[in-house]
């Protein structure tokens, strides 16, 4: 699913995850962790054709998996599915982030 800025959550947030600075990610993050849709989007960018944007999609939710995995919670459901993916990329980017989740769990039990 290719993402366009008027698809787009939160205006500017799509030409933030497409750009190559890995610095404005900050943005992202809050945003992600603050509303559901923006974090619905980034984590259906994971499969984009778009290299940056991907890239950002993946890193953005790996990121928040170390400070606030709970957030990412919502996400599982999407995790798991692309367990399956024939796509590699796909499939470790559910690894990376559902470690993180499990992890949580455990701290939290």
């Amino acid at each position: 699913m290719e993402c366009k800025e008027a698809e787009f959550p939160a205006p500017g947030l799509h030409k933030t995850l497409a750009s190559s600075k890995d610095s404005d990610l900050e943005e992202a993050m809050q945003l992600a962790t603050e509303n559901g849709a923006a974090l619905a989007e980034m984590l259906e960018g994971v499969v984009s054709k778009e290299e940056v944007y991907r890239y950002h999609c993946f890193k953005v939710p790996l990121l928040i998996s170390k400070g606030q995995p709970l957030a990412l919670y919502p996400g599982w459901d999407h995790f798991v599915a692309l367990l399956g993916s024939s796509n590699a990329y796909h499939r470790l980017a559910a690894v990376n982030d559902i470690t993180s989740l499990a992890a949580a769990g455990r701290r939290l039990t």
